[in-house]
């Protein structure tokens, strides 16, 4: 059986690639239009290298985004609680990566983000 990937890229903040399941890549309408056309010129690739334009992860640290790839994969989680007592990672620049890659409203992580950093309108 074969497993479609997807690796993504944010060469600004990491020089890692992150490796999501088809599924887990799907959550982000931004990242699923993508692979759409991608899939259409090449409907048999398994693999798929898809680099973030610079200016949806504007000023985003490794760290956040490193954690941010954790919530989406269903690895960590976030609460109320973590958002107001934090000193590690810079939740407001999360939410914007989120907001940017148009995130899944129905993932819990991204209705938390909302809720403290409403998107900039």
């Amino acid at each position: 059986m074969k497993v479609k990937i997807i690796n993504l890229y944010f060469p600004l903040s990491s020089n890692k690639k992150f490796k999501l399941f088809y599924n887990e890549a799907m959550q982000s309408e931004f990242i699923k239009n993508i692979i759409s056309f991608l899939e259409d010129d090449n409907p048999e690739y398994y693999f798929y290298n898809v680099e973030i334009p610079k200016a949806l992860y504007k000023n985003l640290r490794e760290i956040d985004l490193i954690h941010f790839i954790e919530l989406l994969k269903g690895n960590d989680y976030l609460t109320e609680f973590q958002i107001k007592d934090n000193n590690k990672y810079n939740y407001n620049s999360i939410a914007r990566i989120s907001q940017s890659l148009l995130l899944n409203e129905e993932l819990k992580f991204v209705n938390i983000l909302e809720k403290y950093f409403p998107p900039i309108v």
